[in-house]
């Protein structure tokens, strides 16, 4: 509705012609060449999207969106568009917005329908099948509407409050220095009891703990059928490997504050949970101690980066 929907239909045009390929025209992650990418493309209709600023409660903001189409995501196919100008990246957001919005709306108005109108639903039901139809069009007439209203409504809320200040996650303290007492502090939060970070990313960081070798007790989103294969899955339905933090890759971005974000909110979607009431100064500890794994000499074993070698003395052999 802004601007008649222009910045819409150019965001449409921007989209189809560098983004549908591999996320599809409807946004479903889906588009000819995902066969062939892993991790997949995402899929926005759910309205999840990883990689936030936001906390773990809130929908993802512009920013986050334009980040990601500026700079990528390290480690997938998913490229950068920095060279892109201002207005074509402001207008694909706007578009993606768009497909997230419409793809979770009519998720809740299925979900209306599910409970005693589905294929499922029928064929436990008693009632002839012309009663059913009938109540069905009675429902469709006097509730669906105030449904669809309510559903519209409360999308909106949320959306709109992604992009406020109180939705966007604020260190209240600032980065401690990186000292080696401080990457100390670090891994010991790192393997507490409390955190338990090496139950998915291994005691080493290199993504190969436990749970990666343990069966979940969930089923497929879309299929219901417990999976099959051991380790972590998404919200889509895909096997996840923790990060292995040695590579020193990390798709949400390495600024310190990108992985302040990602273990205070986790990471949306995924088994990466929140660590929201963990005090700020020791999430500042476990940055420091992310960052270093990959400069150590053996990964795991002391929890600091091997210092490095002095220059020698001029003169000496």
């Amino acid at each position: 509705s802004v601007d008649g929907g222009e910045v819409l239909k150019q965001g449409r045009v921007l989209y189809m012609r560098h983004c549908s390929h591999c996320h599809g025209s409807s946004g479903d992650g889906n588009g000819p060449t995902a066969q062939y990418l892993n991790p997949r493309p995402r899929d926005y209709r759910n309205g999840v999207f990883k990689f936030t600023s936001t906390n773990d409660l809130s929908k993802v903001s512009r920013e986050d969106i334009t980040r990601v189409l500026k700079y990528g995501i390290p480690g997938t196919y998913m490229p950068s568009f920095l060279l892109m100008e201002e207005t074509e990246i402001h207008a694909i957001v706007e578009y993606v917005r768009f497909l997230s919005i419409r793809g979770e709306y009519e998720i809740k108005l299925v979900a209306e329908l599910t409970g005693d109108y589905s294929v499922k639903a029928l064929e436990s039901r008693q009632e002839k099948r012309s009663d059913i139809v009938d109540e069905l069009k009675k429902f469709l007439k006097e509730d669906m509407p105030g449904a669809a209203t309510g559903a519209g409504d409360e999308l909106a809320e949320q959306w709109t409050a992604a992009d406020t200040e109180e939705a966007r996650i604020i260190p209240s303290v600032p980065r401690v220095p990186d000292t080696e007492e401080s990457r100390r502090k670090g891994r010991e939060l790192y393997l507490s009891k409390t955190l338990n970070c090496a139950d998915c990313h291994g005691i080493d960081g290199a993504g190969n703990g436990p749970q990666t070798m343990a069966f979940e007790d969930k089923a497929h989103p879309i299929t219901g059928v417990k999976y099959s294969e051991p380790g972590l899955h998404d919200a889509w339905g895909n096997l996840n490997q923790p990060r292995n933090l040695q590579t020193g890759i990390f798709r949400g971005g390495r600024r310190p504050i990108d992985l302040f974000c990602r273990i205070h909110a986790g990471i949306k979607g995924s088994a990466m949970p929140s660590f929201k009431n963990t005090a700020h100064e020791d999430i500042w500890h476990i940055v420091n101690y992310v960052l270093s794994i990959q400069f150590e000499s053996e990964p795991g074993s002391a929890g600091v980066a091997a210092a490095a070698t002095p220059a020698p003395a001029a003169g000496a052999e």
